[in-house]
């Protein structure tokens, strides 16, 4: 809400799975907009981190495993296996044992080492258990913790991983290069920072799409500053990916910082030309990864709660026939694995072209790459009936790609000029996104800043 809430005579209420008995804990004090507040119980022992300050104490014990919980604006414990009265503001059920619990089914149970977590950092309540709440690292918060702006936070959960909105990493599909001859092939990328007052540390992974291998470096941005990268001083000779990743300036731990932006200029040695923005992925916890003092690596999880879900199944809206003429280039790029040994391959692909009357034609495919990068002809991808026969002259088809395994795919199509001096309409454009998964992780590398802040740019 947008007003403080005063505690005093409220009481948070716990229940076993399937019991009518319930205990309350009384809470005090005044809670303003986007603060939290942090209630202790009893401890079974030391399973997890050791929780801050807390606001309120108790002596109840939670089940790990399933019980109910309420949330009541008056002190005297709650009646029955499923209340309704009493005061109640909010109720969660948990465990698959439960009786009773908002929504079509109980949140999952966490276990002893894990945590329930509300989705859009406590943000989202929709009356749906099994929906609003996931499974996660615990992230005790307490009132003096950072508020959250629930408003923006909603707002930035809404959207989809675009082009359209400042994130928290750049995804750019594609960047080569060629050193002996820059002026054929080159890539100019473009990285801005928009926030008007804080700078920014930025992490860059130059991901080879043809080979297990990957070179990153560090950089700063200052408040409102844009740098251009060129390919061929950078990671001469190397076809692939780009991912850039707000990260702090110490640690190297990725960070909630939702101001950047970006775009690739890219010209290949084929003819292929097209200006494309980068993807933004959007944070959307705080803390949207945890960083361990002794580890090398952190995981980046892009499960709707820390990260945006990233694409599964992508299509590219208008394919030209190949009997007109025109060089259609498609890249597609897998995201997830560590990124230190290169990150996944892309692995089984399967999809649908079709024509302009619906008529489907199915393919399958694998690819032992990181990035597929190839034209779209009579061999590829292999369909039956082939491609110039789907699509003939002078007509148009769309196409639809997934990854088999429900792993994270982007890409882009770069549409070449006419081969036999017509004038075709050249350009590239990424592949519009289908559908989300929230079951894909990204190990990174840590590595620290030797100290130095970002406070200038670098």
């Amino acid at each position: 809400g947008e007003s403080p809430l005063d505690l005093t005579g409220w009481s948070l209420q716990y229940a076993s799975a399937t019991s009518g008995t319930w205990v309350a804990t009384p809470l005090a004090g005044r809670v303003e907009p986007g603060q939290f507040y942090l209630i202790r119980l009893a401890s079974s022992g030391g399973d997890g981190i050791a929780p801050p300050l807390p606001d309120a104490t108790g002596s109840t014990n939670l089940s790990s495993t399933g019980g109910k919980i309420a949330l009541s604006n008056q002190s005297l414990p709650l009646t029955g296996t499923c209340p309704v009265g009493g005061g109640r503001v909010d109720f969660v059920g948990y465990g698959s044992a439960a009786n009773c619990f908002e929504g079509e089914r109980p949140a999952s149970a966490p276990q002893t080492t894990a945590a329930l977590l509300r989705r859009q950092v406590g943000c989202i309540d929709r009356d749906q258990n099994g929906e609003d709440w996931m499974v996660g690292s615990p992230r005790p918060r307490h009132r003096i913790s950072p508020t959250e702006n629930c408003q923006v936070n909603e707002e930035v959960a809404r959207r989809a991983v675009s082009a359209q909105h400042p994130g928290s990493i750049l995804l750019f599909p594609l960047y080569s290069s060629r050193s002996a001859r820059p002026v054929l092939e080159n890539t100019r990328l473009s990285i801005t920072n928009t926030h008007p007052r804080d700078p920014v540390r930025l992490h860059l992974f130059w991901m080879d799409g043809g080979s297990a291998s990957m070179a990153d470096y560090q950089a700063c941005l200052t408040p409102n500053q844009t740098v251009s990268l060129l390919a061929s001083d950078l990671d001469p000779d190397i076809s692939g990916f780009l991912l850039v990743i707000a990260i702090d300036p110490i640690s190297g731990c990725p960070i909630r910082f939702n101001s950047l932006i970006g775009e690739a200029l890219i010209n290949l040695e084929s003819g292929h030309r097209a200006n494309l923005a980068a993807l933004t992925i959007a944070a959307l916890d705080r803390e949207p990864a945890v960083c361990s003092l002794t580890a090398s690596t952190v995981t980046l999880p892009f499960d709707g709660l820390h990260y945006q879900p990233l694409p599964t199944m992508l299509a590219a809206s208008h394919l030209p026939s190949p009997a007109d003429g025109q060089q259609t280039l498609l890249v597609v790029d897998r995201i997830g694995g560590n990124l230190a040994s290169g990150g996944s391959t892309i692995g089984a692909l399967y999809g649908w072209l079709y024509d302009d009357l619906e008529q489907p034609a199915r393919f399958g495919l694998s690819i032992g790459r990181r990035q597929l990068r190839s034209l779209l002809n009579d061999s590829f991808p292999r369909t039956t009936p082939r491609l110039s026969t789907l699509i003939p002259p002078s007509r148009s088809g769309w196409l639809r790609i997934a990854q088999r395994d429900g792993g994270a795919l982007v890409g882009a199509l770069l549409v070449g000029s006419s081969t036999d001096g017509r004038q075709g309409m050249a350009g590239g454009r990424l592949l519009h996104i289908l559908t989300l998964t929230t079951s894909v992780e990204l190990v990174m590398p840590l590595v620290t800043s030797g100290g130095q802040s970002c406070g200038g740019s670098g």
